[in-house]
């Protein structure tokens, strides 16, 4: 009997964490023998996992694909090599509690319409080793504009959040989904996510998918793990990495692209007009780094904007 549940890690640095998760996952109460933990390494070094955690993981699998294929090409390669009814895609600085997996594992089998799952995350402290106390995520809700947001996030944990609740998007952190469910929103290709995300928003991007496809997306009131964020307690966007600002911002629009319709555009143009003037202005200003993610996004839209048009002549709505 094959597994059923497959964990995807997609790895690119910070070894000390990835293994502070496994070590995490080696303490589930998840029964071991029907996981299957599959590492993508995304990196350009090897993975030395000690033997203290290789023997207590059933089925761990390192994999390369031989260069970075971003968060979204790193989970399609990890996916296209996994077996398990559930899936649930991991972040490398996520330390899971005990019991979270089984239960977010039996919430998603409740129902054949619930689709994905996740559980709270809390922020976590690196630099400490401490649990803050503070609200990481418990889902994304997202604005007319696709812009994305975690909802919680920096809020005390006070209970708030205390049923299950449907959301908009299940954050890429730690997406628990039914395989059945991936498979009827895949590509052509057999990808899950979208590669022309390669980071960011590519978790908002088949959160849409699996919704028009008739699938509730769920919250799950148990705190299922500590989430080590790297920009953690920046205010001002500007001292975000580069690279985090550049595909965020690309994919955004690439969002609109793909999930925006023709009627809810032309209805919020005016007010879009005015926000995406004023964010033109924004990032010529103080955003420079940037910038050459407006050609990004042109290169990338065309494609996607020519796919739209040419279901809208057979009959698809635009």
């Amino acid at each position: 009997m094959g597994p059923t549940l497959s964990i995807i890690i997609v790895y690119y640095d910070a070894l000390d964490k990835l293994l502070k998760t496994l070590e995490c996952l080696t303490q589930v109460t998840y029964d071991h023998a029907k996981i299957e933990l599959i590492i993508v390494n995304n990196s350009s070094s090897s993975i030395e996992i000690p033997e203290s955690i290789k023997c207590r993981l059933n089925a761990i699998k390192v994999l390369s694909p031989g260069f970075n294929s971003g968060y979204a090409g790193g989970n399609n390669f990890g996916y296209s090599q996994s077996s398990g009814e559930t899936v649930l895609f991991l972040n490398p600085d996520i330390f899971v509690e005990p019991d979270s997996i089984q239960k977010l594992v039996s919430a998603l089998a409740k129902y054949p319409y619930w689709g994905a799952a996740m559980g709270k995350l809390m922020q976590y402290d690196w630099e400490t080793q401490k649990n803050l106390s503070l609200v990481d995520s418990v889902g994304l809700s997202i604005h007319r504009n696709f812009r994305g947001f975690d909802i919680g996030q920096g809020e005390s944990e006070n209970g708030k959040y205390s049923s299950e609740t449907v959301i908009g998007a299940v954050s890429g952190a730690a997406f628990f989904s039914k395989r059945s469910a991936l498979e009827n929103v895949q590509r052509r290709d057999g990808y899950v996510f979208d590669p022309k995300f390669f980071a960011y928003k590519e978790d908002v991007d088949l959160s849409i998918r699996l919704r028009r496809s008739g699938y509730d997306l769920i919250y799950v009131p148990i705190v299922f793990g500590y989430h080590c964020r790297s920009w953690k307690g920046r205010k001002d966007r500007r001292e975000v990495g580069a690279f985090s600002r550049y595909h965020s911002f690309k994919n955004r629009y690439l969002l609109m692209a793909k999930h925006m319709s023709l009627a809810t555009f032309l209805l919020n143009l005016p007010i879009l007009a005015v926000q995406e003037l004023g964010l033109f202005v924004y990032v010529v200003a103080f955003e420079r780094d940037i910038i050459s993610a407006y050609g990004a996004v042109i290169k990338d839209m065309i494609p996607i904007l020519k796919h739209r048009i040419r279901r809208f002549s057979k009959g698809s709505s635009i």
